[in-house]
């Protein structure tokens, strides 16, 4: 049995090293989906860090510096919103699944300036990577997620929410405890390390849903109902929507 095993691992190494020298698989960075409307709506994404990853912690308080979301007031959103004129919005979040991590967000303006948007946000992504966020910025996340953890227990239908995620996710009896603590004690460093893990050398899959102007890669169509012509399962709820729930839960 032992035999049969070494031999089995063997062959695997021998075929991962057979790969190794082969170009990967290319992968496409841009889908633009058309719809008759005024307003362009983008979502990207990148790999990101899985929960039991020693900068997961980091790097949820870097999301916070990076997005704009609900009352907080993120690097992209204000750069987006001082060099467009349409008004926008702009989110990341840091979506941890069972097997896989993501980093991902979203942005949506008029079709003239999601180009311009989507440029913006790359160029921020990049800008933090290379300098990282500022004592401040860093001060503000941590102060604004630890004081809203609170907020997450102000009714019975949370609670019982908290719990089933805390069972879900295996956080533990004491995450509650302990939670604070842990994003408290993130410090400058680990935040530009997890920067330059998340953003330094990946550029992020983008797919856009309107007509954006100057953007056609892997153009396909859309009804104006928000549905390709003919889509049998136009009431499928989307795996956007689905997502989002989750990470709002984090």
């Amino acid at each position: 049995m032992l035999d049969k095993r070494v031999r089995q691992s063997a062959r695997q190494g021998q075929a991962h090293a057979d790969r190794a020298g082969q170009p990967e698989p290319r992968t496409e960075k841009l889908k633009v989906i058309e719809m008759a409307v005024p307003q362009s709506v983008a979502r990207f994404g990148l790999p990101a860090l899985p929960r039991k990853d020693k900068d997961f912690i980091p790097a949820f308080v870097l999301n916070t510096i990076a997005r704009r979301r609900r009352h907080v007031v993120s690097r992209c959103g204000r750069r987006c919103a001082r060099s467009v004129a349409w008004p926008i919005r702009v989110y990341t979040t840091v979506q941890p699944f069972k097997h896989t991590s993501v980093f991902a967000g979203g942005v949506a303006t008029k079709n003239e300036e999601i180009a311009q948007s989507l440029d913006l946000i790359r160029a921020e992504l990049k800008r933090i990577a290379a300098d990282g966020p500022t004592e401040q910025e860093l001060v503000d996340a941590k102060s604004y997620l630890t004081g809203s953890f609170a907020l997450r227990f102000d009714s019975n239908a949370k609670i019982a929410n908290q719990l089933l995620w805390f069972w879900q996710e295996d956080l533990g009896r004491d995450y509650m405890d302990t939670r604070n603590a842990e994003i408290e004690a993130v410090t400058m460093e680990q935040v530009r390390r997890v920067a330059k893990r998340l953003f330094e050398r990946e550029e992020p899959i983008v797919t856009i849903v309107g007509r954006p102007k100057g953007l056609h890669p892997g153009a396909s169509r859309l009804s104006p109902h928000g549905r390709r012509t003919g889509d049998p399962h136009r009431n499928r709820p989307s795996p956007g929507a689905t997502m989002t729930r989750r990470a709002d839960r984090l």
